[in-house]
C-alpha cells in the first residue's frame, strides 16, 4: 500500500508513507533499513514544503540515519551525485538531523562535494547542515569552516554559516 502512496496526487498522502517509514523505523529492526530507505527514495525530488520539511531533516536525518546508519550513509553518498537539486537539498538536510552529528567526519566529504554546487537552492542546505552540526561538534566543523573561509569557491556557503555558529 505504501509503494502505492509513494505516487498519490495528494502531498498529504505522500507525506503518510514518510510518517509510516519514520514509525517503522523506530522498531530499529535491522533488516528494514535498506527497505525503508528504497521506500521514500522516490520522494527526495518532490518539492512539496510539507515533504521536504519532512523528509531530508526528520526522516533522513533524524531517524534512519541514527538507527541505520551505515546503509543510510551508503544511500545518502549515492544520492548525492544526483543532478536533481531537490535530492541533493534533502542529502544536505539530513545530516542536519538527530543522526549528524553521529556521522560528522564523513558527512564533510558529501558536504565538501555539494557545497560547490552554484545552485542557491543546494548551497543553502550545505550551510543549514553545517551550522547545525557545528553547534553539535563545533570542534570537528569550524576548521573546516575555516578551511572553506580561504576557498573561494565555498567562501559564501562558509560564511553562511558562520551567521549562526
Amino acid at each position: 500500500v505504501l509503494y502505492e502512496w509513494r505516487g498519490h496526487p495528494s502531498e498529504n498522502v505522500r507525506r503518510a508513507v514518510l510518517i509510516a517509514a519514520t514509525k517503522a523505523a523506530q522498531t530499529r529492526r535491522r533488516e528494514w533499513g535498506e527497505p525503508l530507505l528504497k521506500l521514500v527514495e522516490p520522494l527526495l525530488s518532490d518539492r512539496r514544503p510539507t515533504l521536504r520539511r519532512t523528509l531530508g531533516p526528520l526522516v533522513l536525518g533524524g531517524v534512519l540515519l541514527r538507527y541505520y546508519t551505515d546503509i543510510t550513509f551508503e544511500y545518502l553518498v549515492k544520492w548525492s551525485t544526483s543532478a536533481d537539486e531537490q535530492v541533493l537539498w534533502n542529502v544536505a538536510m539530513a545530516f542536519s538531523g538527530a543522526g549528524g552529528p553521529l556521522v560528522v567526519k564523513k558527512a564533510l566529504i558529501i558536504l565538501r562535494k555539494l557545497s560547490l554546487d552554484e545552485r542557491r537552492y543546494v548551497w543553502r542546505a550545505v550551510s543549514s547542515a553545517m551550522w547545525k552540526l557545528g553547534r553539535k561538534k563545533p570542534e570537528i566543523v569550524r576548521p573546516e569552516l575555516s578551511r572553506w573561509l580561504e576557498d573561494e569557491r565555498r567562501v559564501t556557503v562558509a560564511r553562511e554559516a558562520m551567521k549562526h555558529l
